[in-house]
């Protein structure tokens, strides 16, 4: 079942009384109907919100429901995977779940059901429009998830899980989910390349929501950015960049088999002067 999505946009959750109106709307989007319909708030305000509101009891953010939101999610998809695909080694099940539980999955989740216009901001963040930004979208899918964890234990959480991300587990692949890293040493490789190292550039936002910038590079001539919720999902991201710096014509679409898995916990050792210039 595809999990429609609700027009949230004339839902205003400024005020709890309001909110207590709507609540409906929200839950059915959700597929869950909350005892305790403050984790439900909460899950979708903002640290900003809360700063500019703390005359007011139930604005507590969402920050440390994403912190449970985030194990939870892992464990659900993690426990989903090892059922599902009995026979694939622990290396192919990682890539997978990497694939489903990463920011730009999340985000896509969010923006299917239209969840960035009710969360709750502050007002700059609302000038700014942050309700767009794709870290944020995903920081409130995983503190959904805690709220419902808490309110209704693992089953429950289980349940709104599979139900959101519907579409992203019917059209998972494990052939058409790419480890970036490992294709692009296996290409640098074959054109007898030096493997490819990364850096940290810059880390944004507050540690709890923080983006990471990272650079990557093979030779003067072939470099790339990319960004992400963690270290790794930005390495992934940069290596994909670079993938296709270094092959121009190919296509998102997989290759025939898929890439030999190799070792993500660690980037390579970074060189005291990277090389400058990039290849586009």
């Amino acid at each position: 079942m595809v999990t429609k999505s609700i027009d949230w946009r004339h839902l205003d959750l400024t005020s709890w009384t309001k909110f207590l109106e709507r609540k409906d709307a929200i839950q059915h989007a959700l597929g869950y109907e909350f005892r305790e319909h403050e984790l439900l708030l909460q899950a979708l305000t903002h640290r900003s919100f809360s700063h500019e509101s703390r005359k007011h009891q139930k604005a507590q953010s969402y920050e440390r429901l994403e912190f449970l939101g985030d194990a939870v999610l892992e464990l659900i998809i993690s426990h989903h995977l090892w059922q599902r695909y009995p026979d694939l080694p622990e290396g192919e099940l990682t890539r997978l779940r990497a694939a489903l539980v990463k920011g730009k999955t999340l985000a896509g989740v969010a923006r299917r059901l239209a969840i960035g216009p009710v969360i709750r901001l502050g007002r700059g963040e609302k000038i700014r429009k942050e309700h767009n930004r794709a870290s944020l979208l995903a920081d409130v899918v995983e503190a959904i998830l805690g709220a419902v964890f808490l309110d209704g234990g693992l089953n429950a959480a289980r349940t709104v899980c599979f139900k959101l991300m519907d579409k992203e587990l019917r059209e998972l692949d494990p052939k058409k989910v790419r480890n970036y890293r490992s294709l692009l040493q296996e290409s640098a490789s074959q054109r007898a390349l030096p493997e490819p190292s990364f850096r940290l550039l810059k880390m944004e936002g507050p540690e709890h929501e923080a983006i990471f910038h990272m650079e990557g590079w093979l030779t003067q001539e072939y470099r790339a950015t990319g960004q992400g919720r963690s270290k790794k999902e930005a390495t992934q991201d940069t290596a994909r960049n670079l993938y296709f710096i270094l092959n121009p014509d190919e296509t998102e679409s997989p290759p025939p088999s898929s890439p030999s898995e190799t070792n993500e916990t660690n980037t390579t050792d970074e060189p005291q002067h990277p090389p400058q210039g990039s290849k586009t």
